[in-house]
């Protein structure tokens, strides 16, 4: 099934399991915005590829390992609960590191080059810029946030 372009209140998310549905209304209930994150994605790829090859299940997978990470920072191992700002920049960053892997993958399969480090740098720019809302870039700014998301480092927890 090929993706149309879709409104936010067209958005369900269909998570491969339950437990995956079960840590998404968390993440939603933290982070309302996660849902229109979800549409902006399905845009930006939409355009990034001329909708070539893109499927919601692609998609879909790209935004349920989003919350898998979301999920490790929520319920970690060590049982540090990580505040509401690492949480969804953990989930963001890993969004845009996946929403690239689907394009690069795209892309070659279309018999294109695969993106240079450079392409790469610059495409998470422009993604973080059209993926996330005037307020969470300012959340992220607040706690110095920003610069980790678009160089893919890991975050440093207080």
């Amino acid at each position: 099934m090929t993706l149309m372009p879709l409104s936010e209140n067209e958005f369900r998310f269909r998570a491969s399991s339950p437990y995956v549905s079960y840590i998404y209304s968390y993440l939603r209930l933290d982070w309302p915005v996660t849902q229109r994150m979800f549409v902006h994605l399905h845009s930006i790829v939409m355009v990034a590829t001329l909708g070539e090859g893109v499927t919601e299940k692609k998609l879909m997978m790209c935004f349920e390992n989003a919350v898998n990470e979301y999920k490790d920072v929520l319920f970690p191992k060590n049982g540090e609960v990580q505040k509401d700002p690492v949480r969804i920049a953990v989930f963001t960053q890993k969004l845009i590191e996946q929403v690239i892997a689907l394009i690069d993958a795209l892309r070659e399969r279309g018999n294109r080059e695969k993106l240079s480090q450079d392409a790469k740098y610059h495409l998470k720019e422009c993604i973080y810029v059209l993926l996330t809302t005037q307020s969470l870039k300012q959340v992220f700014r607040d706690v110095n946030y920003e610069a980790q998301i678009l160089d893919a480092r890991p975050f440093i927890c207080d």
